[in-house]
């Protein structure tokens, strides 16, 4: 499963992607938290883009065709407790990110590119 090769926002135990879902990146990965006020810099987010679709094309090359991802989001925010989107042990609290998101999921399924800014 793509959850087995994309470790998002350094959280380890987290619900098992599916392919027909946009999913969130909150930032640690492989998106440094120091670039994050530097992101409406044209030069940083494209470098940022292309070391995201490069990632995704990475984990999509070892997936089945029915789990590869279409895309990645970045989310405005990292995950954390006090946001409310992770547990205290530290699991992701799936219904309240997708309910966050949910007017903008639309938009970034139509959206072309492999990688959308939250």
């Amino acid at each position: 499963m793509p959850d087995d090769k994309l470790i998002l926002d350094d959280v380890h135990d987290h619900e098992a992607a599916q392919p027909d879902r946009v999913y969130l990146t909150g930032g640690a990965g492989h998106l440094d938290e120091a670039l994050r006020p530097r992101l409406g810099e044209a030069a940083v987010r494209a470098e940022a883009t292309r070391s995201l679709a490069a990632l995704l094309d990475e984990v999509n090359g070892q997936l089945v065709d029915d789990e590869r991802l279409r895309m990645l989001v970045v989310a405005r925010e990292p995950w954390s407790m006090e946001n409310g989107r992770l547990t205290p042990t530290m699991k992701i609290k799936q219904a309240r990110i997708e309910s966050g998101v949910a007017d903008r999921v639309e938009r970034w399924s139509a959206q072309a590119g492999p990688v959308a800014w939250g």
